[in-house]
């Protein structure tokens, strides 16, 4: 039904739609279109006069106040180029609450009157407007929290689901929407006025999927007995939620450099081993066995010779059966050996594979042969050690082996009998259980879910991305197992 000009806005402000929403375009003529609209005109201002009030009533020194418990940093002035300012302001307005034993500089016959929103409201008594009066006793009700998205309109909308509460929200949202993915988490307020719900003071720093993680521990570590929290409850733990929030961004900004390490879980290090021997061939002839996937033969049909045939250069891979990470590994390539002339190489990505290799030739290669050195690289000097045009090389060639639809299909085959595995192997983010086993409870599931969308979007940069079909496969055998045994608490 078409709206009269002196008939009663539909965003339900009391005022009459020719004063109000009618300035809205024509294609935005939906019920939560126009409140969205009469909202964020309203709001947009408010926290410019609410700082206003702030500073008149109680002093620009009431920020610092405030400031040094959001940042746990007792010493810290206010910083308003601080990237958290959007989470901190809405949480100084709407939550905080002045402590009476931390000298604080509001005088104790004005403490009832916090938060500063409350304060605000009351002061301005009945000039304020009925919506906006409404959105911001709602904002002073939610408390913080942490959100997972669950699903995302581009551009319109956010489902969003609070991890403590378990409430779910349809948010209006006409840019975060455009930026997040389903399974990452955010802090901060949903607010809900009227029939529209908006994200109010959400933290900056939007966490991946794995983070959830981290979240749920805090959770399992606030519920103790309680079989649910509530929003009464959370809001007694603020502090502990902000202190996870510094916690998960501050590393994520500035990430420690990651402790790399092979398959056999040893620490990286370049380590090029060298020994000097009597004739290439000798030494080929005691070493080649090491390469598990290709017989001597086959091997010297890429070896290089003289003009009389004889041996000068062939190089392979040192292999040993199986792998201690990915059982669906037949071998794991344990370095590169290349005999050149009286000189034979090997290169290897650890001090415990130079050291095992040593032993080997000490023992396999002819009398005569002589060590000579073990030089360890770090990682930024053997990458600098190859030329250009020889990465290039490798860069294209590679390209062009994982192109083929045989390679392709052979990786297809690995790649879903290593994420089968995944499913009966023990994991440290779930306390030493399986994923299997996890699904049992309803705590275990939520971490299942939350490690299942971190593998699917970490692996969205891959040359060749693993098949849908994979994770669609592990997802139905775990929900089948979960309800196999019945769904239980946490």
């Amino acid at each position: 039904m078409k709206v009269g000009r002196n008939d009663p806005c539909p965003c339900g402000s009391g005022h009459k739609y020719k004063h109000c929403c009618a300035a809205v375009p024509a294609s935005s003529t939906a019920p939560a279109d126009l409140l969205w609209s009469r909202l964020r005109r309203i709001l947009d201002p408010s926290p410019i006069a609410i700082l206003k009030f702030v500073k008149r009533e109680f002093g620009v020194g009431l920020l610092d106040e405030a400031w040094n418990e959001f940042t746990g940093d007792t010493g810290a002035a206010f910083d308003p180029d601080h990237r958290n300012l959007p989470l901190f302001m809405p949480w100084f307005f709407h939550k905080w609450v002045p402590d009476p034993n931390d000298d604080s500089r509001v005088p104790a016959d004005r403490m009832d009157e916090f938060p500063v929103t409350a304060a605000y409201l009351r002061q301005l008594g009945t000039r304020v407007d009925p919506l906006l009066a409404r959105y911001l006793q709602s904002a002073c009700r939610a408390p913080f929290s942490y959100f997972e998205i669950v699903s995302v309109v581009p551009g319109e909308r956010l489902g969003v689901r609070d991890i403590f509460t378990g409430r779910e929200f349809d948010v209006t949202d006409r840019t975060a929407s455009t930026t997040v993915q389903e399974g990452w988490v955010c802090f901060g307020q949903v607010v809900t006025v009227d029939h529209i719900s908006l994200l109010e003071g959400v933290g900056p720093i939007i966490f991946p999927p794995i983070e959830k993680l981290h979240v749920l521990d805090l959770r399992k570590q606030l519920a103790r007995r309680r079989r649910k929290l509530t929003a009464n409850d959370i809001a007694d733990f603020d502090l502990e939620m902000l202190d996870l929030y510094h916690e998960v961004s501050d590393r994520l900004l500035n990430p420690a450099m990651p402790t790399l390490q092979n398959t056999d879980g040893e620490p990286v290090a370049f380590c090029r081993v060298t020994y000097e021997v009597e004739s290439a061939r000798a030494a080929f002839d005691a070493l080649h066995e090491l390469c598990l996937n290709a017989s001597a033969d086959e091997l010297l049909q890429e070896a290089t010779r003289d003009a009389e045939g004889k041996l000068l250069a062939v190089d392979f891979s040192w292999l040993k059966e199986g792998n201690a990470k990915h059982a669906s590994w037949e071998n794991t390539v344990l370095g590169q050996i290349k005999v050149d002339g009286r000189r034979v190489v090997a290169h290897v990505n650890s001090e415990e594979r130079a050291k095992a290799f040593r032993s080997l030739a000490d023992a396999l290669l002819p009398a005569g042969s002589r060590y000579v050195s073990t030089v360890i690289e770090s990682m930024e000097a053997a990458l600098e050690s190859r030329d250009p045009k020889d990465r290039a090389q490798a860069d294209a060639e590679a390209d062009e082996l994982n192109a083929r639809p045989e390679v392709r299909a052979m990786m297809a085959g690995v790649m879903r009998k290593e994420y089968a595995d995944w499913i009966d192997t023990k994991l440290p983010a779930l306390s030493g259980l399986t994923p299997r086993l996890a699904m049992r409870t309803a705590d275990g599931r939520e971490r299942v879910e939350a490690l299942l969308k971190h593998l699917e979007q970490a692996d969205t940069g891959r040359s060749q991305p693993v098949d849908p079909s994979i994770f669609a496969e592990i997802r139905a055998e775990l929900v089948a197992e979960a309800k196999g045994t019945g769904h239980r608490t946490r």
